[in-house]
């Protein structure tokens, strides 16, 4: 089973724990059956989901607000996850600003994503 879906914590989700605690099944069901995730993970609830997703080797597509410099190369825990095959990173051509305007539109580009696929 390959399907891709985007991880977005609502807040309101969040204060529902059935529907928080579904859509993380979710999430991690996707991830062990050969799935992949996108999202920005801005929101800590988010940055957990992708935390335990890297842990059973799932695979990611990671949304980012900042352009590749010339020469880009993630460092650490990411560029790992990407010489896996775990990770990819997309970036957009300009630096979108920090704030809720640009999470909002990487969370739509998130849903976009994967509906597209």
């Amino acid at each position: 089973m390959d399907t891709l879906d985007a991880v977005i914590c609502h807040r309101a989700d969040e204060r529902i724990p059935e529907k928080a605690k579904a859509n993380r099944d979710n999430w991690f069901h996707i991830a062990e059956n050969g799935g992949v995730l996108v999202s920005a993970f801005i929101a800590e609830a988010e940055k957990e989901v992708k935390r335990k997703i890297e842990e059973v080797d799932g695979k990611v597509i990671l949304l980012v607000n900042e352009p590749f410099g010339k020469i880009f190369k993630p460092w650490g825990h990411d560029f790992e996850q990407c010489e896996k095959g775990q990770l990819l990173i997309l970036a957009p051509d300009r630096l979108l600003p920090e704030g809720r305007p640009t999470w909002l539109l990487l969370n739509g580009m998130a849903d976009w994503i994967s509906r597209w696929y």
